[in-house]
């Protein structure tokens, strides 16, 4: 965890809306991540991103997850498109 937040500061996740099926074995997870904006012009604002998992599960373990997301995000409570540029943190700098 530690490298995460070397890599991408202070973030969280927060729990929106969760949903648990027993019989099928699946979760599905609705979340918020709320950490310092990497987006150009943005670096460092508030950022807020929505999201959720869909994970299934056979005898207790994971055999797959999806991702899903907003492609508009807010930032500093203002409605922002995602760029299509892709982040490295090793080199701290998009490509």
């Amino acid at each position: 965890m530690d490298k995460i937040a070397e890599n991408y500061g202070d973030f969280q996740f927060i729990l929106k809306d969760l949903i648990i099926d027993d019989d099928e074995q699946k979760v599905i997870w609705q979340w918020c991540l709320e950490w310092p904006s990497l987006e150009r012009g943005y670096e460092g604002r508030p950022e807020r991103r929505r999201g959720l998992d869909i994970i299934h599960f056979k005898d207790g373990k994971i055999i797959e997850k999806y991702t899903y997301f907003k492609t508009t995000i807010e930032i500093d409570y203002k409605r922002v498109r995602l760029s299509q540029r892709l982040y490295d943190p090793k080199d701290s700098q998009y490509i």
